[in-house]
């Protein structure tokens, strides 16, 4: 299951429903369980948004069929985010994709000047450089041969 953060803003009928009809707190978990999927947690809030849900959806499409169908019940309007909890995960996956920010110039791509195949900052010798002073098959900022 993948994990999604939504935020909410209430709109006036979203208020009017929650002080209402108490069984308007258990729309999104019903929804949920419609396309397959689960109410981790829902928080109200002080702030800029009023409401955070964290559901768990089987696919991005059962996620924004809970979304849409949320949405159109026209109580609040929403923000979504996908969630990774497995950190070391991904740094472990950045590192493996031989992203390098300011490093050494032997990775594929370099962010920081140096001789990546994607240079990004100037002085490289890529074969895509931005920012000047490179000598790649396309080069963005002048100083370049490609």
């Amino acid at each position: 299951m993948t994990t999604f953060i939504v935020l909410c803003k209430f709109e006036q009928a979203g208020i009017d429903g929650l002080l209402g009809d108490s069984s308007v707190a258990e729309s999104p978990e019903q929804l949920m369980a419609e396309v397959g999927g689960n109410l981790v947690g829902l928080w109200f809030c002080i702030g800029v948004y009023d409401l955070v849900a964290v559901v768990e959806a089987p696919d991005t499409r059962k996620a924004l069929a809970f979304l849409v169908a949320f949405s159109s019940l026209g109580r609040a309007s929403t923000v979504t985010l996908a969630a990774e909890s497995d950190v070391a995960g991904v740094l472990a996956d950045a590192r493996s994709a031989r992203t390098n920010v300011g490093g050494p110039p032997s990775a594929e791509t370099n962010i920081g000047g140096g001789e990546g195949e994607t240079n990004i900052g100037g002085g490289g010798e890529g074969e895509t450089n931005i920012g000047g002073g490179g000598e790649g098959e396309t080069n963005i900022g002048g100083g370049g041969d490609g």
